[in-house]
């Protein structure tokens, strides 16, 4: 199995369903995941889950949060 160590990852839609589980499976290969979503609470509690998870309010229908995002 290859390993993800320290390469970034970006998922939007990542606090619920299968971006969450897409966060959660890239983080534990190693890879330091950025999950977005419109909801803080829930960003929280799935980067609380794993030390290789941050999270950050961000819309994905907004263009200005896609510049964000990427910064």
């Amino acid at each position: 199995m290859s390993t993800l160590n320290d390469k970034p990852v970006i998922v939007t839609g990542g606090s619920s369903g299968i971006g969450r589980a897409a966060a959660l499976g890239f983080a534990r290969r190693g890879a330091k995941v950025l999950i977005t979503g419109r909801r803080q609470a829930l960003l929280e509690g799935v980067a609380a889950g794993h030390p290789n998870i941050v999270g950050l309010v961000a819309d994905a229908a907004e263009p200005e949060d896609a510049a964000c995002t990427v910064a």
